[in-house]
């Protein structure tokens, strides 16, 4: 009974985050609020053809973050491992395990790896094509850093760790002796890993 309840929950958090979680909900509102106010500008402005154009633009953004909200199942990572129970039920076995690495913005067992923030970007380590540091800057000053992985789909999962790069170097130390095909660092070869190696995701 205590599991089924803790399963259910992990599939209402993995089902809230396939969806966007509140980053979408907000950017729903902000564009639906640009979108009435482009409207309005396109209605009194006798040369309203740019605003017409931007609310077409904010209420096409708009129509795509509803779908998101209201079709979280079609979440590319129910694809990679089949289905909401399976991707929940990786969850909860990362959640039970012993882990090789655990901070507020990752975690990782010697199967999986996901990030804290979002539980979608759950990944067999198996399925891991790649793994290098990241940093952001503004005006050349360093303002987020963290670790990339590259998965064997193509896609990216960006996990940020503050400023510094020092956890990501520390995370791909942790998981090159576990994970031997897993490419380390942003050069040339690994570039080159990811293209021969990565796979087409099926549309399901």
């Amino acid at each position: 009974m205590v599991y089924n309840i803790f399963m259910e929950d992990i599939k209402k958090r993995l089902l809230h985050d396939a969806g966007g979680g509140a980053g979408i909900v907000m950017t729903l509102v902000v564009v639906l609020l640009f979108g009435v106010l482009g409207i309005w500008l396109a209605l009194t402005d006798e040369e309203s053809s740019t605003w017409w154009i931007l609310s077409v633009i904010f209420i096409a953004i708009a129509a795509y973050c509803v779908y998101k909200l209201a079709t979280p199942q079609k979440n590319k990572i129910f694809r990679k491992y089949e289905s909401v129970d399976k991707v929940a039920a990786m969850i909860n076995e990362l959640l039970s395990s012993e882990k090789i690495y655990e901070d507020k913005y990752l975690m990782i067992s010697d199967k999986y790896i996901m990030s804290m923030k979002d539980s979608t970007t759950i990944r067999k380590l198996s399925d891991i094509l790649a793994a290098y540091p990241y940093t952001q800057s503004y005006n050349f000053v360093p303002v987020a850093g963290g670790l990339r992985l590259v998965d064997k789909w193509g896609d990216i999962i960006s996990i940020p760790s503050g400023i510094s790069t020092a956890k990501a170097r520390d995370v791909m130390e942790r998981i090159a002796p576990i994970c031997p095909k897993i490419a380390l660092g942003y050069n040339a070869a690994t570039l080159k890993y990811i293209k021969d190696n990565k796979i087409k995701l099926s549309k399901g």
